[in-house]
Protein backbone atom coordinates (compact mmCIF):
# COMPACT_ATOMS: atom_id res chain seq x y z
CA UNK A 1 0.00 0.00 0.00
CA UNK A 2 1.29 3.43 -0.94
CA UNK A 3 -0.53 6.27 0.81
CA UNK A 4 1.15 9.13 -0.99
CA UNK A 5 0.07 7.84 -4.37
CA UNK A 6 -3.44 6.76 -3.31
CA UNK A 7 -2.93 3.19 -4.48
CA UNK A 8 -3.79 0.33 -2.16
CA UNK A 9 -2.00 -2.94 -2.79
CA UNK A 10 -2.16 -6.28 -0.99
CA UNK A 11 0.12 -9.28 -0.55
CA UNK A 12 -2.72 -11.66 0.41
CA UNK A 13 -2.54 -13.14 -3.10
CA UNK A 14 0.24 -13.27 -5.66
CA UNK A 15 -0.81 -13.25 -9.31
CA UNK A 16 1.52 -14.00 -12.18
CA UNK A 17 0.93 -14.76 -15.82
CA UNK A 18 2.99 -16.26 -18.62
CA UNK A 19 2.81 -15.25 -22.25
CA UNK A 20 5.40 -16.34 -24.83
CA UNK A 21 7.40 -18.13 -22.11
CA UNK A 22 7.92 -14.93 -20.10
CA UNK A 23 6.46 -14.70 -16.57
CA UNK A 24 5.19 -11.38 -15.25
CA UNK A 25 3.69 -10.37 -11.93
CA UNK A 26 0.36 -8.56 -11.84
CA UNK A 27 -0.28 -6.22 -8.86
CA UNK A 28 -3.10 -7.17 -6.48
CA UNK A 29 -5.27 -4.21 -5.46
CA UNK A 30 -7.71 -3.75 -2.60
CA UNK A 31 -11.38 -3.15 -3.39
CA UNK A 32 -14.38 -2.94 -1.07
CA UNK A 33 -17.70 -4.79 -0.95
CA UNK A 34 -20.69 -4.54 1.37
CA UNK A 35 -20.17 -7.26 3.99
CA UNK A 36 -23.51 -9.08 3.66
CA UNK A 37 -25.07 -7.90 6.90
CA UNK A 38 -27.53 -5.10 6.21
CA UNK A 39 -28.04 -1.64 4.82
CA UNK A 40 -29.43 1.42 6.63
CA UNK A 41 -27.03 1.22 9.57
CA UNK A 42 -27.00 4.42 11.61
CA UNK A 43 -23.56 5.97 11.41
CA UNK A 44 -21.51 6.88 14.49
CA UNK A 45 -21.33 10.64 14.87
CA UNK A 46 -17.63 10.87 14.09
CA UNK A 47 -18.20 8.98 10.83
CA UNK A 48 -21.31 10.95 9.94
CA UNK A 49 -19.38 14.22 10.14
CA UNK A 50 -17.35 13.11 7.12
CA UNK A 51 -19.45 10.50 5.32
CA UNK A 52 -22.89 12.12 5.39
CA UNK A 53 -24.35 10.88 2.11
CA UNK A 54 -27.53 9.56 3.67
CA UNK A 55 -26.85 9.64 7.39
CA UNK A 56 -26.74 5.86 7.25
CA UNK A 57 -24.63 3.21 5.61
CA UNK A 58 -23.44 -0.36 5.35
CA UNK A 59 -20.36 -2.12 6.59
CA UNK A 60 -17.65 -2.70 4.02
CA UNK A 61 -15.17 -5.53 3.77
CA UNK A 62 -12.01 -5.90 1.72
CA UNK A 63 -11.85 -7.82 -1.51
CA UNK A 64 -8.96 -8.13 -3.98
CA UNK A 65 -8.43 -7.90 -7.72
CA UNK A 66 -5.71 -8.10 -10.35
CA UNK A 67 -5.94 -7.01 -13.98
CA UNK A 68 -3.60 -7.41 -16.94
CA UNK A 69 -3.51 -7.50 -20.75
CA UNK A 70 -2.32 -10.28 -23.03
CA UNK A 71 -2.07 -10.69 -26.79
CA UNK A 72 -2.72 -14.28 -27.90
CA UNK A 73 -3.09 -16.65 -24.93
CA UNK A 74 -2.01 -16.61 -21.32
CA UNK A 75 -1.27 -19.03 -18.47
CA UNK A 76 -2.23 -17.62 -15.05
CA UNK A 77 -1.01 -18.68 -11.61
CA UNK A 78 -2.60 -17.40 -8.39
CA UNK A 79 -0.82 -18.10 -5.11
CA UNK A 80 -3.50 -18.45 -2.42
CA UNK A 81 -3.39 -17.85 1.35
CA UNK A 82 -1.59 -20.55 3.31
CA UNK A 83 -3.53 -23.69 4.21
CA UNK A 84 -6.28 -23.05 1.68
CA UNK A 85 -8.16 -26.35 1.49
CA UNK A 86 -10.49 -25.73 -1.45
CA UNK A 87 -11.53 -23.11 -3.98
CA UNK A 88 -14.75 -22.05 -5.66
CA UNK A 89 -14.55 -20.48 -9.11
CA UNK A 90 -17.23 -18.11 -10.43
CA UNK A 91 -18.89 -17.65 -12.88
CA UNK A 92 -19.60 -21.30 -13.46
CA UNK A 93 -18.40 -21.27 -17.09
CA UNK A 94 -14.82 -21.01 -15.79
CA UNK A 95 -15.08 -23.57 -12.99
CA UNK A 96 -13.74 -26.41 -15.15
CA UNK A 97 -10.67 -24.59 -16.46
CA UNK A 98 -9.12 -23.70 -13.08
CA UNK A 99 -6.96 -26.31 -11.32
CA UNK A 100 -6.17 -26.18 -7.61
CA UNK A 101 -2.75 -27.60 -6.88
CA UNK A 102 -0.03 -26.96 -4.28
CA UNK A 103 -1.87 -23.97 -2.82
CA UNK A 104 -2.17 -22.37 -6.22
CA UNK A 105 -4.98 -21.86 -8.70
CA UNK A 106 -3.80 -22.13 -12.30
CA UNK A 107 -5.61 -21.75 -15.61
CA UNK A 108 -5.13 -21.00 -19.29
CA UNK A 109 -7.26 -18.68 -21.47
CA UNK A 110 -7.18 -17.47 -25.05
CA UNK A 111 -9.83 -14.77 -24.78
CA UNK A 112 -10.87 -12.05 -22.33
CA UNK A 113 -11.96 -13.71 -19.07
CA UNK A 114 -13.27 -12.23 -15.81
CA UNK A 115 -13.53 -14.59 -12.85
CA UNK A 116 -13.23 -14.85 -9.09
CA UNK A 117 -11.49 -17.48 -6.99
CA UNK A 118 -12.88 -17.96 -3.49
CA UNK A 119 -10.58 -19.70 -1.00
CA UNK A 120 -12.53 -22.00 1.33
CA UNK A 121 -15.85 -20.41 0.37
CA UNK A 122 -14.89 -16.81 1.21
CA UNK A 123 -17.14 -14.79 -1.11
CA UNK A 124 -15.88 -11.42 0.15
CA UNK A 125 -12.11 -11.82 0.51
CA UNK A 126 -11.82 -13.55 -2.85
CA UNK A 127 -9.44 -12.64 -5.66
CA UNK A 128 -10.97 -11.31 -8.88
CA UNK A 129 -8.85 -11.92 -11.97
CA UNK A 130 -9.37 -9.79 -15.08
CA UNK A 131 -7.60 -11.22 -18.12
CA UNK A 132 -8.01 -8.59 -20.84
CA UNK A 133 -7.16 -9.58 -24.38
CA UNK A 134 -5.41 -6.60 -25.88
CA UNK A 135 -7.48 -4.54 -28.29
CA UNK A 136 -6.33 -2.26 -31.05
CA UNK A 137 -8.32 0.91 -30.50
CA UNK A 138 -8.76 3.39 -33.31
CA UNK A 139 -7.36 6.55 -31.74
CA UNK A 140 -8.78 9.14 -34.11
CA UNK A 141 -10.66 12.06 -32.58
CA UNK A 142 -10.56 15.84 -32.40
CA UNK A 143 -9.26 15.58 -28.84
CA UNK A 144 -7.29 12.81 -27.13
CA UNK A 145 -6.70 12.67 -23.37
CA UNK A 146 -4.20 9.92 -22.64
CA UNK A 147 -3.16 8.31 -19.37
CA UNK A 148 -0.37 5.87 -20.19
CA UNK A 149 1.10 4.56 -16.93
CA UNK A 150 1.48 5.73 -13.36
CA UNK A 151 -0.85 7.33 -10.81
CA UNK A 152 -2.69 10.52 -11.82
CA UNK A 153 -4.12 13.05 -9.34
CA UNK A 154 -5.03 16.72 -9.37
CA UNK A 155 -1.46 17.42 -8.24
CA UNK A 156 0.31 15.95 -11.26
CA UNK A 157 -2.37 15.99 -13.99
CA UNK A 158 -3.71 19.04 -15.78
CA UNK A 159 -7.01 17.35 -16.65
CA UNK A 160 -8.01 16.70 -13.01
CA UNK A 161 -9.28 19.36 -10.63
CA UNK A 162 -11.30 19.53 -7.44
CA UNK A 163 -14.84 20.71 -8.06
CA UNK A 164 -16.66 23.08 -5.71
CA UNK A 165 -17.48 20.14 -3.41
CA UNK A 166 -13.94 18.84 -3.23
CA UNK A 167 -14.38 15.86 -5.57
CA UNK A 168 -11.50 15.19 -7.97
CA UNK A 169 -13.04 15.24 -11.41
CA UNK A 170 -12.38 15.43 -15.14
CA UNK A 171 -15.36 17.45 -16.37
CA UNK A 172 -14.40 19.77 -19.20
CA UNK A 173 -14.60 17.10 -21.86
CA UNK A 174 -15.62 18.43 -25.30
CA UNK A 175 -17.38 16.65 -28.16
CA UNK A 176 -15.37 14.19 -30.27
CA UNK A 177 -12.94 13.16 -27.53
CA UNK A 178 -11.15 9.92 -26.68
CA UNK A 179 -10.03 9.38 -23.10
CA UNK A 180 -7.52 6.53 -23.01
CA UNK A 181 -6.58 4.88 -19.71
CA UNK A 182 -3.71 2.47 -20.27
CA UNK A 183 -3.33 -0.85 -18.50
CA UNK A 184 -0.75 0.53 -16.06
CA UNK A 185 -2.60 3.78 -15.29
CA UNK A 186 -4.57 4.61 -12.13
CA UNK A 187 -6.60 7.82 -12.42
CA UNK A 188 -7.80 9.17 -9.05
CA UNK A 189 -10.79 11.09 -10.38
CA UNK A 190 -14.37 10.84 -11.57
CA UNK A 191 -15.20 11.55 -15.21
CA UNK A 192 -18.28 13.72 -15.75
CA UNK A 193 -19.66 14.00 -19.28
CA UNK A 194 -22.14 16.88 -19.62
CA UNK A 195 -24.20 17.16 -22.80
CA UNK A 196 -21.41 15.96 -25.07
CA UNK A 197 -21.43 13.83 -28.19
CA UNK A 198 -19.08 11.25 -29.64
CA UNK A 199 -16.93 10.58 -26.58
CA UNK A 200 -15.05 7.33 -25.91
CA UNK A 201 -13.41 6.15 -22.67
CA UNK A 202 -11.10 3.29 -23.61
CA UNK A 203 -8.39 1.12 -22.08
CA UNK A 204 -8.05 -1.40 -19.27
CA UNK A 205 -6.63 0.94 -16.65
CA UNK A 206 -8.39 2.08 -13.48
CA UNK A 207 -10.53 5.00 -12.37
CA UNK A 208 -10.22 4.90 -8.59
CA UNK A 209 -11.94 6.90 -5.86
CA UNK A 210 -11.36 4.33 -3.12
CA UNK A 211 -9.00 6.77 -1.38
CA UNK A 212 -12.16 8.68 -0.36
CA UNK A 213 -13.62 5.65 1.47
CA UNK A 214 -13.54 5.07 5.21
CA UNK A 215 -10.36 3.12 5.98
CA UNK A 216 -8.13 4.71 3.35
CA UNK A 217 -6.50 6.97 5.91
CA UNK A 218 -5.00 3.91 7.63
CA UNK A 219 -4.34 1.94 4.46
CA UNK A 220 -7.20 -0.53 4.91
CA UNK A 221 -5.22 -2.54 7.45
CA UNK A 222 -8.35 -3.79 9.23
CA UNK A 223 -10.97 -6.03 7.63
CA UNK A 224 -14.18 -3.98 7.95
CA UNK A 225 -15.10 -0.31 7.65
CA UNK A 226 -18.14 1.95 7.48
CA UNK A 227 -19.67 1.91 4.02
CA UNK A 228 -20.79 5.51 3.58
CA UNK A 229 -20.11 8.27 1.09
CA UNK A 230 -19.75 12.02 1.24
CA UNK A 231 -22.88 14.04 0.44
CA UNK A 232 -21.57 15.38 -2.88
CA UNK A 233 -19.90 12.11 -3.96
CA UNK A 234 -19.82 11.41 -7.68
CA UNK A 235 -20.03 8.09 -9.47
CA UNK A 236 -16.76 7.15 -11.13
CA UNK A 237 -18.40 7.95 -14.50
CA UNK A 238 -21.34 10.35 -14.72
CA UNK A 239 -23.08 10.77 -18.12
CA UNK A 240 -25.80 13.43 -18.14
CA UNK A 241 -27.66 16.33 -19.73
CA UNK A 242 -28.25 15.01 -23.23
CA UNK A 243 -25.08 13.09 -23.98
CA UNK A 244 -25.16 11.08 -27.20
CA UNK A 245 -22.91 8.46 -28.78
CA UNK A 246 -20.86 7.55 -25.72
CA UNK A 247 -18.68 4.42 -25.69
CA UNK A 248 -16.91 3.03 -22.62
CA UNK A 249 -14.79 -0.07 -23.11
CA UNK A 250 -12.42 -1.90 -20.79
CA UNK A 251 -11.99 0.35 -17.75
CA UNK A 252 -11.99 -0.80 -14.13
CA UNK A 253 -13.93 1.31 -11.60
CA UNK A 254 -12.89 1.12 -7.93
CA UNK A 255 -15.58 3.30 -6.41
CA UNK A 256 -16.30 5.56 -3.47
CA UNK A 257 -19.99 5.56 -4.37
CA UNK A 258 -21.65 4.40 -7.62
CA UNK A 259 -19.96 3.01 -10.70
CA UNK A 260 -21.73 4.54 -13.72
CA UNK A 261 -24.72 6.90 -13.62
CA UNK A 262 -26.56 7.92 -16.80
CA UNK A 263 -29.13 10.74 -16.94
CA UNK A 264 -31.16 11.97 -19.93
CA UNK A 265 -28.83 10.53 -22.57
CA UNK A 266 -28.93 8.11 -25.50
CA UNK A 267 -26.84 5.83 -27.67
CA UNK A 268 -24.58 4.56 -24.93
CA UNK A 269 -22.31 1.48 -25.15
CA UNK A 270 -20.79 -0.01 -21.97
CA UNK A 271 -18.48 -2.94 -22.63
CA UNK A 272 -15.89 -4.96 -20.69
CA UNK A 273 -16.22 -2.76 -17.60
CA UNK A 274 -15.31 -3.98 -14.11
CA UNK A 275 -17.01 -2.31 -11.10
CA UNK A 276 -16.59 -2.52 -7.31
CA UNK A 277 -18.94 -0.57 -4.99
CA UNK A 278 -19.42 -0.93 -1.24
CA UNK A 279 -21.53 1.84 0.29
CA UNK A 280 -25.18 2.52 0.98
CA UNK A 281 -27.04 3.21 -2.29
CA UNK A 282 -23.98 2.39 -4.39
CA UNK A 283 -25.41 0.91 -7.59
CA UNK A 284 -23.15 -0.52 -10.25
CA UNK A 285 -24.94 0.98 -13.30
CA UNK A 286 -27.79 3.39 -12.54
CA UNK A 287 -29.80 5.02 -15.35
CA UNK A 288 -32.83 7.15 -15.91
CA UNK A 289 -34.28 8.62 -19.10
CA UNK A 290 -31.82 6.51 -21.07
CA UNK A 291 -32.48 5.13 -24.55
CA UNK A 292 -30.48 2.93 -26.92
CA UNK A 293 -28.18 1.47 -24.27
CA UNK A 294 -26.03 -1.66 -24.59
CA UNK A 295 -24.26 -3.25 -21.62
CA UNK A 296 -22.02 -6.14 -22.67
CA UNK A 297 -19.58 -8.38 -20.79
CA UNK A 298 -19.43 -6.27 -17.64
CA UNK A 299 -18.39 -7.57 -14.20
CA UNK A 300 -20.33 -5.85 -11.42
CA UNK A 301 -19.70 -6.37 -7.69
CA UNK A 302 -22.19 -4.00 -6.11
CA UNK A 303 -23.38 -2.99 -2.65
CA UNK A 304 -26.75 -2.02 -4.08
CA UNK A 305 -28.41 -2.74 -7.43
CA UNK A 306 -26.06 -4.02 -10.12
CA UNK A 307 -28.20 -2.62 -12.94
CA UNK A 308 -31.22 -0.37 -12.46
CA UNK A 309 -33.35 1.83 -14.68
CA UNK A 310 -35.78 4.61 -13.69
CA UNK A 311 -37.63 7.61 -15.15
CA UNK A 312 -36.65 10.23 -12.57
CA UNK A 313 -34.10 10.98 -9.88
CA UNK A 314 -33.81 8.47 -7.06
CA UNK A 315 -32.90 9.12 -3.44
CA UNK A 316 -29.67 11.02 -4.22
CA UNK A 317 -30.71 14.65 -4.83
CA UNK A 318 -27.16 15.68 -5.70
CA UNK A 319 -27.45 13.59 -8.91
CA UNK A 320 -30.59 15.37 -10.10
CA UNK A 321 -30.12 16.59 -13.68
CA UNK A 322 -32.06 19.81 -13.26
CA UNK A 323 -33.64 21.44 -16.28
CA UNK A 324 -32.69 18.50 -18.48
CA UNK A 325 -35.24 16.22 -16.79
CA UNK A 326 -38.42 15.55 -18.74
CA UNK A 327 -42.03 15.13 -17.63
CA UNK A 328 -42.85 12.32 -20.06
CA UNK A 329 -39.66 10.39 -19.39
CA UNK A 330 -38.82 7.27 -21.39
CA UNK A 331 -36.31 4.44 -21.15
CA UNK A 332 -36.30 2.10 -24.15
CA UNK A 333 -34.21 -0.03 -26.47
CA UNK A 334 -31.87 -1.51 -23.87
CA UNK A 335 -29.84 -4.72 -24.00
CA UNK A 336 -27.84 -6.14 -21.08
CA UNK A 337 -25.92 -9.30 -21.94
CA UNK A 338 -23.03 -11.56 -20.94
CA UNK A 339 -22.65 -9.86 -17.56
CA UNK A 340 -21.50 -11.25 -14.20
CA UNK A 341 -23.23 -9.71 -11.18
CA UNK A 342 -23.08 -9.86 -7.39
CA UNK A 343 -25.32 -7.65 -5.26
CA UNK A 344 -25.84 -6.91 -1.59
CA UNK A 345 -29.35 -5.69 -2.51
CA UNK A 346 -30.98 -6.58 -5.85
CA UNK A 347 -29.04 -7.52 -8.97
CA UNK A 348 -31.57 -6.09 -11.45
CA UNK A 349 -34.26 -3.43 -10.89
CA UNK A 350 -36.41 -2.00 -13.67
CA UNK A 351 -38.91 0.72 -12.85
CA UNK A 352 -39.69 2.49 -9.60
CA UNK A 353 -38.80 6.16 -9.65
CA UNK A 354 -40.98 8.29 -11.95
CA UNK A 355 -42.41 11.80 -12.18
CA UNK A 356 -46.05 11.10 -11.28
CA UNK A 357 -47.34 12.70 -14.47
CA UNK A 358 -50.18 11.01 -16.38
CA UNK A 359 -50.17 13.06 -19.60
CA UNK A 360 -47.84 11.65 -20.75
CA UNK A 361 -46.90 8.87 -18.37
CA UNK A 362 -43.33 7.77 -17.79
CA UNK A 363 -42.51 4.56 -19.69
CA UNK A 364 -39.87 1.86 -19.42
CA UNK A 365 -40.05 -0.56 -22.35
CA UNK A 366 -38.23 -2.77 -24.84
CA UNK A 367 -35.53 -4.08 -22.55
CA UNK A 368 -33.79 -7.45 -22.94
CA UNK A 369 -31.48 -8.89 -20.28
CA UNK A 370 -29.92 -12.20 -21.28
CA UNK A 371 -27.00 -14.59 -20.87
CA UNK A 372 -26.03 -13.22 -17.47
CA UNK A 373 -24.92 -14.91 -14.25
CA UNK A 374 -25.66 -13.68 -10.74
CA UNK A 375 -22.81 -15.27 -8.81
CA UNK A 376 -23.52 -14.12 -5.23
CA UNK A 377 -26.56 -12.74 -3.39
CA UNK A 378 -25.24 -11.78 0.07
CA UNK A 379 -28.12 -9.45 0.97
CA UNK A 380 -28.63 -9.41 4.76
CA UNK A 381 -27.50 -13.02 4.98
CA UNK A 382 -26.58 -12.60 8.65
CA UNK A 383 -29.99 -11.48 9.79
CA UNK A 384 -33.23 -10.42 8.16
CA UNK A 385 -36.95 -10.66 8.80
CA UNK A 386 -39.21 -12.49 6.41
CA UNK A 387 -41.62 -9.56 6.50
CA UNK A 388 -38.89 -7.26 5.28
CA UNK A 389 -37.98 -9.65 2.49
CA UNK A 390 -41.59 -10.06 1.41
CA UNK A 391 -41.88 -6.59 -0.08
CA UNK A 392 -38.34 -5.25 -0.48
CA UNK A 393 -36.21 -7.94 -2.08
CA UNK A 394 -36.04 -9.95 -5.29
CA UNK A 395 -33.28 -10.98 -7.68
CA UNK A 396 -35.28 -9.83 -10.72
CA UNK A 397 -37.39 -6.88 -9.60
CA UNK A 398 -39.90 -4.88 -11.65
CA UNK A 399 -41.72 -1.96 -10.03
CA UNK A 400 -44.26 0.62 -11.11
CA UNK A 401 -44.50 3.78 -9.00
CA UNK A 402 -45.63 7.35 -9.62
CA UNK A 403 -48.02 6.53 -12.50
CA UNK A 404 -45.37 4.61 -14.41
CA UNK A 405 -45.85 2.07 -17.22
CA UNK A 406 -43.31 -0.77 -17.37
CA UNK A 407 -43.74 -3.13 -20.33
CA UNK A 408 -42.17 -5.37 -22.95
CA UNK A 409 -39.29 -6.74 -20.89
CA UNK A 410 -37.45 -10.01 -21.56
CA UNK A 411 -35.23 -11.88 -19.10
CA UNK A 412 -33.65 -14.88 -20.78
CA UNK A 413 -30.89 -17.42 -20.08
CA UNK A 414 -29.99 -16.17 -16.61
CA UNK A 415 -28.25 -18.28 -13.95
CA UNK A 416 -28.58 -17.32 -10.27
CA UNK A 417 -26.43 -18.71 -7.46
CA UNK A 418 -28.08 -18.08 -4.08
CA UNK A 419 -25.74 -17.32 -1.18
CA UNK A 420 -26.30 -19.28 2.03
CA UNK A 421 -28.61 -17.39 4.38
CA UNK A 422 -30.37 -15.33 1.71
CA UNK A 423 -34.15 -15.37 2.22
CA UNK A 424 -35.42 -13.07 -0.48
CA UNK A 425 -37.31 -13.96 -3.66
CA UNK A 426 -36.52 -14.87 -7.23
CA UNK A 427 -39.13 -12.63 -8.88
CA UNK A 428 -40.73 -9.47 -7.52
CA UNK A 429 -43.29 -7.62 -9.68
CA UNK A 430 -45.28 -4.87 -8.00
CA UNK A 431 -47.48 -1.91 -8.85
CA UNK A 432 -47.28 -0.02 -5.60
CA UNK A 433 -49.80 1.99 -3.66
CA UNK A 434 -48.84 5.41 -2.32
CA UNK A 435 -48.78 3.89 1.15
CA UNK A 436 -45.92 1.50 0.38
CA UNK A 437 -44.12 3.31 -2.45
CA UNK A 438 -40.45 3.88 -1.72
CA UNK A 439 -39.01 7.26 -0.81
CA UNK A 440 -41.36 10.08 -1.91
CA UNK A 441 -43.03 8.15 -4.74
CA UNK A 442 -46.78 7.88 -5.32
CA UNK A 443 -48.99 5.07 -6.65
CA UNK A 444 -47.91 3.09 -9.68
CA UNK A 445 -49.99 2.22 -12.73
CA UNK A 446 -49.13 -0.77 -14.94
CA UNK A 447 -46.74 -3.66 -15.59
CA UNK A 448 -47.42 -5.74 -18.71
CA UNK A 449 -45.91 -8.07 -21.30
CA UNK A 450 -43.01 -9.49 -19.29
CA UNK A 451 -41.15 -12.69 -20.24
CA UNK A 452 -38.93 -14.82 -18.02
CA UNK A 453 -37.35 -17.60 -20.09
CA UNK A 454 -34.71 -20.17 -19.12
CA UNK A 455 -33.97 -18.93 -15.60
CA UNK A 456 -31.96 -21.36 -13.45
CA UNK A 457 -31.60 -20.89 -9.69
CA UNK A 458 -29.14 -22.97 -7.66
CA UNK A 459 -27.11 -22.66 -4.49
CA UNK A 460 -28.52 -22.31 -0.98
CA UNK A 461 -32.20 -21.86 -1.80
CA UNK A 462 -33.62 -23.31 1.44
CA UNK A 463 -34.71 -19.97 2.93
CA UNK A 464 -36.11 -18.36 -0.23
CA UNK A 465 -39.59 -16.88 -0.01
CA UNK A 466 -42.26 -17.37 -2.68
CA UNK A 467 -42.00 -14.86 -5.49
CA UNK A 468 -44.45 -11.96 -5.46
CA UNK A 469 -46.74 -10.44 -8.08
CA UNK A 470 -48.66 -7.66 -6.36
CA UNK A 471 -50.81 -4.90 -7.82
CA UNK A 472 -52.42 -2.13 -5.80
CA UNK A 473 -56.17 -2.32 -5.47
CA UNK A 474 -58.23 -0.19 -7.85
CA UNK A 475 -60.75 0.71 -5.13
CA UNK A 476 -61.14 4.40 -4.40
CA UNK A 477 -59.35 5.35 -7.61
CA UNK A 478 -60.48 6.42 -11.06
CA UNK A 479 -57.86 4.41 -12.97
CA UNK A 480 -57.35 0.73 -13.65
CA UNK A 481 -53.96 -0.42 -12.35
CA UNK A 482 -52.90 -3.86 -13.50
CA UNK A 483 -50.21 -6.47 -13.90
CA UNK A 484 -50.89 -8.67 -16.92
CA UNK A 485 -49.38 -10.92 -19.56
CA UNK A 486 -46.51 -12.42 -17.58
CA UNK A 487 -44.77 -15.51 -19.00
CA UNK A 488 -42.64 -17.94 -16.97
CA UNK A 489 -41.03 -20.48 -19.30
CA UNK A 490 -38.54 -23.13 -18.21
CA UNK A 491 -37.83 -21.71 -14.77
CA UNK A 492 -35.89 -24.12 -12.53
CA UNK A 493 -35.04 -23.79 -8.84
CA UNK A 494 -32.67 -26.53 -7.67
CA UNK A 495 -33.94 -28.68 -10.51
CA UNK A 496 -37.62 -28.23 -9.64
CA UNK A 497 -40.02 -26.50 -12.02
CA UNK A 498 -41.40 -23.12 -11.09
CA UNK A 499 -45.22 -23.04 -11.13
CA UNK A 500 -48.23 -21.17 -9.76
CA UNK A 501 -47.52 -22.50 -6.26
CA UNK A 502 -44.18 -20.67 -6.30
CA UNK A 503 -45.81 -17.22 -6.50
CA UNK A 504 -48.00 -15.12 -4.24
CA UNK A 505 -50.47 -13.02 -6.28
CA UNK A 506 -52.29 -10.02 -4.86
CA UNK A 507 -54.67 -7.52 -6.49
CA UNK A 508 -55.64 -7.12 -10.17
CA UNK A 509 -53.18 -9.59 -11.69
CA UNK A 510 -54.13 -11.47 -14.89
CA UNK A 511 -52.85 -13.81 -17.60
CA UNK A 512 -49.91 -15.34 -15.74
CA UNK A 513 -48.63 -18.19 -17.93
CA UNK A 514 -46.35 -21.08 -16.93
CA UNK A 515 -44.60 -23.25 -19.52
Amino acid sequence: MCMDTKVFLSNKYKVSYKENEAWRFSPVYIGLLADGTQNNIKLPQNIYKIYDGLGQGTKSIKTYFSSFEFIDAVFVSVELPEKTKSITVKPKKYSDIVRFTENKAVFYVKDTAYLSIEPDGDIFGSIHIFCNKKQKYVMRADNIIEFTDGIYTEINCEYIHRNSHGVPVIDSVPDNTIIYIGKDAVVNAAIELIGVKNVKILGTGMLSLIDRCNGAEEGFRAEKYWGAFRYWALPNIYIRSGCRNIEIDGVLLNCEFRGIVIRNSEKISLKNIKIFTSTENADGINCYNTCDLTVDNCYIQSADDCFCMYNSCDSIPTLFDGENDKIGAICKNVEVKNCVMSSNARPIVLGGHATGETEPRCVIEDICIHDCEIVNTPYRIFGNTREYSMYWSGFLRILSQSEQIVRKLVFKDIYINVTKGHNGKIFHLEVRDSNNASYTESKGFMIEDIQFINITVNGSTEALLPSLIRCRDAKNSNDNPSIKNILFENIKCRGRSFDKNSIVKEGPVSNIIFK
